[in-house]
């Protein structure tokens, strides 16, 4: 018999020398196979238990901050409130409205740290406000528009002559009431703003007041030197 295979192995060459690995091969696949089945178990049984102490964050943009908190910490959750800054796109929120959240993530781990931000009426009205331009210098009619495009409302007034109004083109804003400084930067939405410009009649007279305030220029006497005598 083991003549006959001898003589088949001949016969088959290359391929009996494959085909007698083969069996090793599969006997070394098989105890592979055993010896990481235990490891594999384990990591998916680390995986599974890891999924467990994940849970999904549910929607709660919008919602009251305190019933949103109820929701997040009935699911394990840990929360804090935080107000947010005055933004122009908070005007239309309604006092105590979750705004966002973070992380932003759809699941998170229980015990976690999530961020209620929310508005409140401080903000919501803060948020209401409009910049303050800088209208000094500006055509009055260009001004008007320019206000009433944010929101604001311009009252027109004719400015009081002024010797500091002698050189202004006509109608030119010279003034405005409120006026833009360190202490006035945002005004409600809607607030009237006084604009005071000029007109010929102004800077008229306000040239008459700055040559009457101009003193006029005095000529020097000659003045006569003697030489002494030696």
């Amino acid at each position: 018999m083991g003549k006959q295979t001898g003589r088949i192995g001949k016969l088959l060459g290359p391929v009996g020398k494959v085909l007698r690995i083969i069996p090793d091969s599969t006997e070394l696949i098989n105890k592979t196979i055993e010896e990481t089945a235990p490891i594999i178990s384990k990591e998916l049984d680390s995986r599974r238990e890891n999924k467990k102490l994940y849970r999904d964050v549910p929607e709660v943009i919008e919602l009251h901050v305190t019933r949103a908190k109820d929701i997040l910490e009935k699911l394990g959750f840990i929360t804090q409130e935080v107000l947010v800054q005055p933004n122009k796109k908070y005007q239309n929120k309604i006092d105590g409205e979750v705004v966002a959240i973070a992380p932003k993530g759809k699941t998170a781990k229980i015990g976690s740290l999530i961020k209620l931000y929310y508005v409140n009426e401080q903000v919501i009205s803060e948020s209401r406000q409009r910049e303050l331009p800088d209208m000094i210098g500006m055509h009055v009619d260009e001004a008007k528009d320019f206000l009433l495009n944010v929101g604001l409302k311009p009252v027109l007034k004719l400015a009081t002559p002024h010797k500091k109004y002698a050189y202004t083109h006509e109608n030119i804003v010279v003034d405005s009431d409120p006026k833009l400084d360190l202490f006035h930067k945002y005004v409600k939405a809607g607030s009237i703003i006084q604009l005071y410009y000029v007109n010929d009649y102004v800077v008229n007279q306000s040239k008459k007041l700055l040559a009457e305030k101009t003193p006029k220029t005095v000529v020097p006497k000659k003045s006569f030197f003697f030489k002494k005598k030696k």
